[in-house]
């Protein structure tokens, strides 16, 4: 298997980016959620994700308390990865690959229900609640953190072995 990396911004200090923002989302992701959204919006200052460069996302990131993806996981997403990066908590939907500790390590109280995330009542406490405790939680994503920075490592470990799998014999065959 060989698997992707998060690139991480040089000179990257999560910490010491002012949060003026407290929900970011990826509108892509987001279809059929205006409703929710608009829900969002009349408690929290909520900041849509779209049409911008790599750096601009990476800024509201940087800028943003929460991100929350609406959408599927069918794999390993990369927002995900860079909010987390960004001291930026990644609330995710319970599907797909976000369902499994192993492609989505993050603790289970920011993987919410589908029926949570489609009705914008518990989605604002659940929210709220993620909110009030952003020390504790912020302490619970540092192993998914520290994996997302060993996974440029990972993935050159996992392409030497390839190599050495699919190449190794080509002396042996000249």
């Amino acid at each position: 298997i060989v698997s992707d990396y998060t690139i991480i911004k040089e000179g990257i200090k999560p910490h010491h980016h002012e949060k003026t923002n407290d929900l970011c989302f990826l509108s892509r992701k987001a279809p059929g959620t205006d409703a929710i959204i608009e829900h969002l919006r009349q408690k929290f200052s909520v900041i849509s994700i779209e049409k911008m460069s790599q750096e601009e996302v990476q800024n509201v990131l940087e800028k943003s308390k929460l991100f929350i993806d609406f959408g599927p996981h069918p794999g390993k997403d990369r927002i995900p990865r860079e909010a987390a990066i960004n001291n930026c908590i990644p609330i995710v939907r319970n599907i797909g690959a976000a369902k499994h500790y192993e492609d989505v390590p993050i603790p289970d109280y920011l993987k919410l229900d589908t029926q949570v995330m489609a009705d914008p009542a518990l989605l604002s406490q659940s929210i709220s609640a993620i909110e009030r405790d952003l020390d504790r939680v912020r302490e619970h994503l540092q192993p998914y953190i520290e994996k997302i920075k060993r996974e440029r490592e990972t993935f050159h470990r996992e392409v030497q072995a390839f190599i050495g799998l699919n190449f190794g014999n080509i002396k042996n065959l000249l």
